[in-house]
């Protein structure tokens, strides 16, 4: 699972790299931390100056890298954390939301595009209705780009079996 921090700029990667590889290596491979790589890769991209100073924030008066790679991997401590009411509402209203769009998409053309297209988004729904928890502690961009991306692929996935199909 390294092979995500590819997806960190290289300044990112220069610094913490070596250290979070070594961490995420004697990780479990999970779809959590797989998540939430992305999460942090899309954050430190889209806003460098703003992620690296809230790592630098949350490691600050400790040891250093080891440290920013544990605040920056919490996949263990959130998988102990409960989700709060309002994260839980907000994953019921996104995961009924985006089935309404799929069943949508459905009903709108139902010859095999119609319907590859719908089968192939479903297990979107899913990453939607996670995201509160998986992806805490990152931005609002970071989640949209995670989720949308995820959609994205699903949408395209779908739309060549379909047109396949057809």
């Amino acid at each position: 699972m390294t092979w995500l921090l590819r997806l960190y700029p290289r300044a990112w990667r220069e610094r913490y790299g070596a250290e979070v590889a070594d961490v995420v290596a004697s990780r479990p491979k999970s779809w959590q931390l797989a998540v939430d790589l992305l999460g942090g890769a899309v954050d430190a991209h889209l806003k460098p100056q703003a992620f690296a100073g809230r790592m630098e924030a949350e490691t600050a008066g400790t040891s250093g890298g080891k440290d920013m790679v544990t605040r920056l991997l919490k996949c263990e401590s959130r998988s102990r954390i409960k989700m709060t009411r309002k994260e839980a509402w907000l994953g019921a209203a996104l995961t009924i939301g985006s089935a309404l769009v799929i069943a949508g998409i459905m009903l709108f053309d139902r010859g095999p595009v119609g319907e590859a297209i719908g089968l192939t988004m479903f297990p979107g729904v899913l990453v939607v209705g996670l995201q509160p928890a998986y992806l805490r502690g990152h931005s609002t961009t970071a989640k949209i780009a995670v989720i949308g991306g995820t959609f994205l692929v699903l949408f395209l996935i779908g739309l060549t079996a379909g047109l396949i199909v057809d």
